[in-house]
């Protein structure tokens, strides 16, 4: 008896990639702490369900006693958002390539920060659009998928 293995290859399309968001950033110190409340260290935003996300990170400069901001983000569908906290309104932007997040406070520029992805995290590929190529005999008896 002849078992033959089927490898199964995908060939991912190049289009244009979706925003991806979920994850874990650090910031950088372009927001002036002895002027602003800013963004300080690690920013990690995670999904709470499959519409809304959560943005969670330290503090630091002139806020009071807050020490850390919660805030939730409705899921953007692409790579622009905004940010409500404190009364305030940021607009927050992913680049195209997932790696940066700038956060923009629209009245003080240095109070903007940017954010780069942990460089230790990958980032999923499975979404995108997929096809198959012809390179499988489809013509045999038996085969066992792997």
């Amino acid at each position: 008896m002849c078992i033959t293995f089927l490898f199964i290859q995908v060939v991912l399309v190049h289009g244009q990639q979706s925003s991806q968001w979920i994850g874990t950033f650090k910031t950088d110190n372009s927001c002036d702490q002895s002027k602003c409340c800013c963004l300080n260290g690690t920013v990690t935003i995670s999904e709470q369900d499959a519409n809304n996300l959560e943005l969670v990170a330290p503090l630091a400069g002139q806020c009071d006693s807050h020490k850390e901001i919660e805030v939730p983000l409705v899921k953007p569908a692409g790579y622009i958002t905004t940010i409500n906290f404190g009364g305030q309104t940021f607009d927050a932007q992913l680049t195209a390539d997932n790696k940066t997040i700038s956060i923009v406070y629209g009245m003080n520029n240095v109070c903007s920060v940017n954010a780069v992805r942990d460089s230790g995290q990958q980032l999923s590929q499975w979404i995108g659009t997929f096809k198959t190529d012809n390179s499988c005999d489809q013509n045999l008896s038996k085969f066992l998928i792997i």
